[in-house]
């Protein structure tokens, strides 16, 4: 049986991308028998890159990676030329576009080239935290909705955020659950490795270091914690473009001790084990992966109240952003608890997989 041939057009290969996690997750899990997945991504990939995890795994299930530069003026001013000249020699039955300032520039040569199914994929309530970035990526946006033939969201709040009265398909950010399952060896050795008692509340973060996740609140929080003497230590795990604004926070208020911040690691799920509170005071999400794979580990999670509650599992508290007195208060509160196995369907990958196949299938059979 020929294979249905799919391009997953993303940003950046990384670690601590959500985008990047979602479709890892389902790549995984994928009847690669069926379906052959290739990859459009817009970043360098020097010989460095293509040693990482993610780049090895693709490879070693006879896929393809394809760099089309970076999001700058000048690659984004030939981007849609060049794509077309792909699609003149690649052939695909889908074009799965998870970036929305790029799907123009796909989906509008994937249209000429007669490629069937054309999907766009909401995974944000927003469209960028830059004021400049949210004017040029609405215009995109729309322009690339025009050419989609299927939608795809997230959560009901990114759906409804971009398709508005437009028919779309909620498929979840679900994960490989058992792999974030409460350790107690992995919390042991961990805490022990960064010199955390047991008496010590560790708290964590991890995602991208940027202005829509509100790193700079989540140190004032520490720095709360600080001010009154609480014993604490916080680890935050990512890389961004706030990283040496984050690194001057805490030299110039004296967070040295209690605050470390880790490079993004393939090996996160240990870490929440380890840890007691996550942290995610972000701005706006479509529904954060990292948000699921936290619970999975039974962590106690504190989101923002701009993040949807259909990334609950029925324990999470949601606070307003602005004031790191009230998350302070709350990260004080929280008593040794006791950890065990957390079972939701919702959002395992073994079940979800599922779905995107039959979505696939269903969205080509409606074409024919």
């Amino acid at each position: 049986m020929e294979k249905v041939r799919i391009l997953m057009v993303i940003g950046k290969l990384e670690y601590c991308n959500g985008v990047t996690a979602y479709c890892m997750n389902y790549y995984r899990k994928i009847d690669h028998q069926r379906f052959a997945v290739d990859f459009a991504i817009h970043q360098r990939t020097d010989a460095e890159d293509f040693a990482k995890d993610y780049f090895k795994e693709i490879a070693s299930n006879g896929d393809s990676i394809f760099s089309f530069g970076g999001f700058d003026l000048k690659s984004m001013a030939s981007l849609k030329s060049r794509a077309e000249s792909f699609f003149a020699k690649k052939k695909y039955d889908i074009v799965h576009v998870h970036v929305l300032n790029v799907a123009y520039f796909y989906l509008k040569p994937a249209m000429k080239m007669g490629i069937p199914v054309r999907i766009v994929h909401s995974h944000a309530t927003q469209n960028s935290d830059n004021r400049v970035k949210r004017i040029r990526n609405h215009f995109l946006k729309n322009l690339g909705l025009r050419y989609c033939t299927h939608r795809i969201a997230c959560s009901r709040l990114a759906g409804d955020y971009l398709f508005g009265q437009k028919d779309y398909s909620v498929i979840n950010n679900a994960i490989e659950y058992r792999k974030f399952t409460f350790d107690p060896n992995s919390r042991e050795r961990i805490r022990e490795s960064l010199n955390i008692s047991d008496q010590t509340l560790f708290i964590g973060f991890v995602g991208r270091f940027a202005r829509q996740k509100n790193v700079m609140f989540i140190l004032e929080i520490l720095h709360r914690l600080k001010e009154d003497d609480f014993d604490f230590k916080a680890l935050l795990i990512g890389n961004g473009p706030l990283k040496e604004e984050m690194e001057k926070f805490i030299r110039r208020h004296g967070l040295e001790d209690q605050t470390r911040i880790m490079e993004s690691c393939p090996d996160v799920h240990r870490y929440y084990s380890a840890m007691d509170a996550m942290v995610m005071p972000s701005f706006f999400e479509g529904l954060p992966v990292t948000g699921v794979e936290a619970q999975y580990a039974d962590l106690k999670c504190f989101f923002s109240d701009r993040i949807t509650h259909e990334v609950d599992f029925g324990k999470a508290v949601f606070l307003p952003i602005g004031n790191a007195e009230i998350w302070a208060e709350q990260l004080k509160r929280i008593a040794p608890y006791p950890r065990f196995e957390v079972v939701n369907d919702a959002f395992d990958i073994d079940r979800q997989v599922s779905a995107l196949e039959k979505f696939y299938a269903d969205s080509l059979n409606q074409k024919k």
